[in-house]
């Protein structure tokens, strides 16, 4: 039976997801989503064209370590992802197990040094027939039946938002700077803004102010999801 305790905090925003108002609405919606079921990551992919490689391509919000988005599209690992391929074939949820899985490999290292080891995918679609996913990730013991459920009301209605909003449509570009840039290929490396500016000789209060900007530009709500778009638009990388 569903947990009583876990379904009543999640049904006041249930009834409210679908008319959030900003990315920033969403991407607060989601880190609640994470809070209640014990995850710490998440990602809401939109199902593109197979000739999409990147993982950017898909990659509406995330709060994925900007290093570990990063190096899956330098390694290019959706080529032959399972997920990609299960996602794109079925629309029933399933979860990911890699602390049972024997076989070691980059992936699973880089997820699991991510604290993103186990977690649960969500096929979902909009009015308009758009395709996509929410995964969950982290460290807490495999999803249940019990918690499939309101994961899966719940992601359905955030995806609705996401579409509402226009957010699964691609980036055309944008116009930044070249400091703006650099700050966000350094970010997309796993550096701190700290980290940033000893590298580039500037303040940190500087490079935060580019970061931000780079975000406002790219109206994103977060640099992880500024380092993304810029990925996905082909502006770093």
């Amino acid at each position: 039976m569903m947990d009583i305790a876990v379904n009543d905090r999640l049904e006041p925003s249930l009834k409210s997801l679908e008319t959030l108002s900003s990315a920033e609405d969403i991407s607060i919606e989601l880190e609640k989503l994470c809070e209640t079921f014990r995850f710490r990551s998440y990602i809401v992919l939109v199902l593109r064209d197979r000739a999409c490689e990147l993982l950017s391509d898909h990659v509406v919000l995330s709060n994925w370590p900007a290093k570990l988005l990063a190096q899956y599209d330098q390694e290019r690992w959706s080529r032959n992802s399972p997920v990609f391929e299960r996602l794109r074939r079925s629309t029933i949820p399933f979860t990911f197990d890699i602390e049972a899985t024997p076989r070691a490999t980059r992936v699973f290292d880089a997820f699991t040094d991510a604290g993103m080891s186990r977690g649960v995918y969500i096929p979902v679609h909009d009015r308009r027939g758009v395709r996509g996913a929410i995964g969950l990730g982290g460290t807490r013991e495999p999803v249940g039946v019990e918690d499939i459920l309101p994961i899966n009301m719940a992601c359905s209605a955030i995806f609705q938002a996401v579409c509402n909003l226009n957010l699964d449509r691609a980036p055309t570009g944008a116009r930044l700077s070249d400091r703006e840039l650099e700050c966000l290929r350094w970010a997309a490396e796993g550096k701190t803004a700290a980290e940033v500016a000893a590298i580039l000789g500037l303040s940190e209060y500087t490079v935060t102010h580019y970061l931000n900007r780079a975000a406002q530009k790219l109206d994103s709500v977060n640099r992880v999801q500024a380092v993304v778009k810029a990925l996905r638009a082909k502006l770093i990388g």
